[in-house]
């Protein structure tokens, strides 16, 4: 059995289209579907309630964030898989039941995510390589945005990752993950110190650590409204990131290492805010130098 679990806050909308998307493309396997809400203020609960009395619903009191959210959804979930799916996504192809079909098969992965697509069909990068130094060093000083080809500055995005082929990577966007419950008993839930982004990448960075194997299905495809649920605030999406980026060092590197990618994180927000503003100034675009003052005022 499947549980798939969808964390809801103020997107009504977007979450009964994706679960009506669920219903029309899955109908080949048991599965569950369960509905965390972090204490929305629009319709969300009441329509959910009206339109889809099977979903499992759970509300919670208080918004304390996505990981503590889709831990409440593990915690009461049946399946002996987990499928966690951002509620601004659209279910295509049968895509549910490929993937899970194909994790069940492929008892030597623990973790399973999908393409990605854009509204106009382009494909969303989905698949990174884990944080290092490197890594974060050539994010940092946009030698990934310069040279987004080269597997030696482009390594972090891997935006020369084919998407045409199923292959074993690093990492996968939380916008579709699907792992089997035994990796919870091995890794631990997701660590809801994470409020919200980052939480996948730690969660990966401790089962990559346990020997559990993540693999990118390129045979299943949905649609994803990136960040429809958060575009509208982008200075609180900027501190969130850089503060869940910092947790993440000082949480999953020990010395040297936690304190050289701290540094950077500090100069990847430092150089943005420079480079963005003098590129607004020089070209006249008021966007640019908005987005450095966001970014200035998301280091504090």
């Amino acid at each position: 059995m499947l549980s798939i679990i969808i964390v809801s806050y103020n997107t009504a909308e977007l979450t009964i289209n994706c679960i009506k998307s669920i219903y029309n493309q899955t109908k080949e396997i048991e599965y569950e579907i369960i509905v965390v809400d972090n204490n929305s203020k629009d319709d969300s609960v009441c329509r959910i309630q009206k339109e889809f009395p099977n979903v499992k619903l759970i509300v919670n009191k208080d918004n304390r964030g996505f990981a503590y959210a889709l831990n409440i959804g593990i915690k009461n979930s049946s399946g002996e898989i987990i499928l966690s799916i951002n509620s601004d996504t659209l279910i295509t192809d049968n895509a549910i039941e490929k993937s899970y079909k194909f994790l069940k098969g492929n008892l030597q992965y623990g973790i399973l995510g999908v393409k990605l697509l854009n509204e106009d069909n382009s494909i969303q990068p989905s698949c990174r390589n884990l944080p290092d130094i490197w890594n974060c060093f050539t994010e940092a000083f946009f030698l990934i945005n310069v040279f987004p080809k080269s597997k030696i500055f482009g390594r972090y995005y891997m935006s020369y990752f084919n998407y045409d082929k199923t292959i074993e990577v690093d990492w996968i966007k939380g916008t579709y993950m699907m792992i089997r419950k035994e990796v919870f008993e091995k890794v631990g839930l997701f660590d809801d110190e994470f409020f919200l982004y980052s939480e996948e990448t730690d969660f990966m960075l401790r089962a990559k650590r346990k020997g559990i194997k993540t693999v990118f299905y390129n045979e299943a495809y949905i649609y994803h409204f990136e960040g429809s649920s958060s575009k509208n605030n982008p200075e609180r999406v900027y501190k969130m990131v850089h503060k869940t980026k910092l947790l993440l060092f000082k949480k999953n590197f020990s010395f040297p290492r936690k304190q050289i990618l701290i540094c950077i994180q500090y100069l990847s927000m430092i150089n943005r805010v420079v480079v963005y503003f003098l590129y607004g100034v020089i070209r006249l675009n008021r966007e640019y130098i908005k987005k450095s003052f966001h970014f200035a005022k998301a280091l504090f």
